[in-house]
């Protein structure tokens, strides 16, 4: 598994992956400029702007700015895992390792068996069907449904309104951390 940092998400590549991609691209460089690119294009093509919002929005609230994506070849055991180094790995082993250091985890990784996985801190991005993971590849059909810790599963059908739920939370907080300054203003003075 190697790691590849970008100033607004880190990209986790199963070593089967990173092998596809040098066989087919070539040189390191232009392997990390087309999984940047990729991984980029993925979320802005695929994703809802009312997904966007809600997931910006939930990061802001729980002060988790930068996000993760495991991409790498998935199926099930009975459980949901994905191959690296040839070997199978347990999908939701990864998310606790990595949940709560980032706003949300993505999955470019199949998950044939339709596990649900969880997470306490992390929002998880979920694929509505078999992601093919192949170089250039077209995901534009692709849905997803969000995986919200404390919440549950939210949908192109519930979107919204849990998006103004969030909105609403969010103005409560703003309100009462105005009124907590207000408070310690007051009784420093």
């Amino acid at each position: 598994m190697q790691t590849i940092k970008t100033p607004q998400a880190d990209l986790h590549v199963s070593d089967d992956i990173l092998r596809e991609y040098h066989f087919e691209l070539g040189d390191e460089q232009g392997v990390k400029d087309q999984l940047i690119w990729e991984f980029l294009n993925f979320f802005d093509k695929n994703l809802l702007d009312s997904f966007k919002q809600y997931l910006d929005l939930y990061g802001k609230i729980n002060s988790l700015s930068v996000y993760a994506m495991l991409y790498a070849y998935g199926h099930s055991n009975g459980k949901w895992v994905y191959l690296d180094e040839d070997k199978e790995k347990s999908v939701q082993r990864w998310i606790n390792s990595v949940d709560g250091k980032y706003s949300r985890l993505v999955f470019k990784c199949c998950n044939i068996g339709k596990h649900t996985p969880k997470s306490k801190k992390s929002i998880l991005v979920l694929p509505d069907h078999v992601v093919v993971s192949r170089v250039r590849a077209d995901y534009r059909n692709t849905c997803f449904s969000l995986i919200v810790p404390k919440k549950g599963e939210i949908t192109n059908y519930t979107i919204d309104y849990e998006l103004n739920e969030l909105r609403k939370q969010a103005r409560r907080i703003k309100w009462n951390k105005k009124y907590q300054l207000q408070l310690m203003k007051k009784w420093l003075s």
